[in-house]
């Protein structure tokens, strides 16, 4: 079983927790930016069968904006490690269909308002059923869910610039 710090290494990921993580990160460096990145979200989202991908990634994205209570991390696309809210949604992705799904939505009231709670994690769940639709799979099965981690226990690091 891989240990939480190798888990939580960008290049350590399956390719759709790569790929689901660098479309958020680019999606908000468009967004600091202001250049559209859909088309190129789009065109990496089309070709690997998860084309209505890219539609459910901006809402929740839009979403995360209009309904955030604390500032959220995602990181720079030239990170390596991943944020505990970078984690916090492939996490909610990988285990859409258990019974933990309820434990992860609750986590997402930590930096989201009770109505962005639900917007977001309802398409989250869309999001996870198309990636799995195009057999991409975005956390390795063995490993060990972070969701029970308090956030004194995660690194207090800042890596947005």
């Amino acid at each position: 079983m891989r240990s939480t710090a190798d888990c939580r290494q960008f290049r350590k990921l399956p390719f759709a927790g790569q790929l689901v993580v660098w479309a958020m990160r680019h999606w908000v460096r468009g967004c600091q930016l202001r250049i559209d990145v859909r088309k190129e979200l789009a065109r990496a989202f089309a070709e690997v069968g998860a084309a209505r991908a890219t539609v459910l990634l901006n809402a929740v994205m839009n979403a995360v904006v209009d309904g955030h209570r604390r500032p959220v991390e995602i990181r720079c696309p030239c990170h390596d490690e991943i944020s505990q809210d970078e984690w916090l949604v492939l996490e909610i992705i990988a285990r859409y269909k258990t019974n933990s799904e309820e434990t992860l939505w609750l986590q997402l009231r930590n930096f989201l308002t009770p109505a962005g709670t639900r917007i977001v994690g309802q398409l989250l769940s869309e999001l996870a059923v198309v990636l799995e639709d195009a057999d991409l799979v975005v956390l390795h099965p063995l490993e060990s869910p972070v969701s029970g981690k308090s956030e004194s226990q995660w690194p207090a690091t800042s890596s947005i610039h």
